[in-house]
């Protein structure tokens, strides 16, 4: 099989069902719409797909062992598109990160499993919600996906308007970062600001506890760690002349090894409960959104290479990035291999998550291209 040219023959309706799903982008767990689009499409497809948790579908072809899982994000973002696109949402949400096209690409590569005479173990499918909050993942992994059958390796992909169409990257060991991203609440206690000494000012124990942070950053973690740390919003207080009971800060934490990441989280912590309490307030750190470091398995990364090679350009070796990605709860549980996909086509460099982005068309045929060599790689017997 020439899994280009019959990718080819396809491209009508996938540049359908594209424009379809970008055109009804849905957030978090809520994809009413997305969802029995998918499940529609299956169906005409001759796949008996099931619901899975909360707005997870999944559904398997062939028969016995290895399993591969193969998996695509389903959830938009809550933002305005602006791209001026013939076919752009309106609806106050945008498909900014792609995962219209990553759907787009499993569809593609289902409707080329069933061209297939056999298969030589289980393909199983899954289509995830709520990636752009971390929670999808791990939602389908405690819903049972790894199991029944028992998945035995993972693939996923990430398609990015900023590398070039036809091309796909990645390396092996760690790629991205883990990410925990924090909400802070600093309790006082509210004062009029002609006597402060009656109070306890949050805002106060707030810029401390910035500096303090910051000094974890400086001092506590050995300079050549990639490991970031941002507070990007601090509120507090509604006017000029009064404390406030409270001040919240939110931000992100971002660490390449997981052991620095045990360290920089415990330490977090203790900083911000010892400043508060210096300072006679109180403080509660909640962790809303997490994602593990995306590690692809190294076995797999060497093995899975030629199968890439067939279909595409490949960078088996490029550098790291800072995103995250909550395909990396499936790699804690099964030997997994995530790769990014060129989609830039003659546009200037965008990066995702921006409401201007334009995705070249063209690169969702890699894309599917690397989902079935994989699959066909790895259930031909060379896992």
């Amino acid at each position: 099989m020439n899994i280009l040219d019959e990718i080819e023959q396809l491209q009508e309706t996938l540049i359908q069902d594209r424009r379809t799903l970008h055109q009804m982008p849905e957030t978090t767990f809520d994809l009413d719409q997305t969802t029995a689009y998918i499940k529609k499409r299956l169906i005409e497809m001759g796949y008996t797909p099931h619901d899975l948790g909360n707005h997870g579908i999944v559904t398997t072809i062939g028969t016995g062992s290895p399993c591969l899982l193969l998996r695509s994000d389903m959830d938009a973002l809550p933002m305005a598109e602006e791209s001026g696109l013939d076919f752009a949402a309106h609806n106050g949400k945008m498909h900014a990160c792609g995962h219209d096209l990553h759907m787009t690409m499993l569809l593609g590569a289902c409707a080329i499993f069933k061209q297939l005479k056999e298969i030589k173990g289980t393909i199983k499918i899954l289509f995830q919600p709520a990636e752009e909050i971390a929670s999808g993942a791990k939602a389908m992994i405690d819903a049972g996906v790894l199991e029944n059958p028992h998945v035995d390796a993972a693939f996923g992909m990430h398609i990015k308007a900023d590398q070039p169409t036809g091309t796909i990257a990645y390396c092996p060991g760690v790629m991205m970062p883990s990410s925990d991203f924090f909400t802070v609440q600093i309790h006082g206690k509210s004062v009029h600001g002609s006597a402060p000494h009656l109070g306890v000012d949050p805002i106060s124990i707030a810029a401390h506890t910035i500096c303090n942070l910051e000094m974890l950053t400086a001092r506590e973690i050995d300079a050549a760690e990639r490991f970031t740390m941002t507070i990007g919003s601090l509120q507090a207080g509604t006017t000029g002349n009064i404390i406030p009971d409270e001040a919240v800060l939110k931000g992100s934490i971002r660490c390449f090894d997981p052991d620095v990441r045990v360290k920089v989280l415990e330490r977090f912590e203790e900083i911000i409960t010892d400043t508060a309490q210096m300072y006679r307030g109180e403080a509660l750190v909640n962790f809303p959104m997490r994602a593990l470091t995306v590690n692809n398995n190294e076995t797999l990364a060497k093995d899975w290479l030629p199968a890439l090679q067939s279909i595409a350009k490949v960078d088996a070796h490029c550098q790291p990035l800072s995103i995250s990605e909550d395909f990396s709860y499936f790699m804690e549980h099964v030997p997994s291999l995530f790769v990014l996909v060129g989609a830039q086509g003659d546009r200037p460099p965008v990066s995702l998550h921006n409401s201007h982005i334009i995705f070249d068309e063209e690169g969702m045929k890699t894309g599917i291209a690397a989902y079935v060599a994989i699959a066909l790689h790895y259930l031909q017997g060379t896992h």
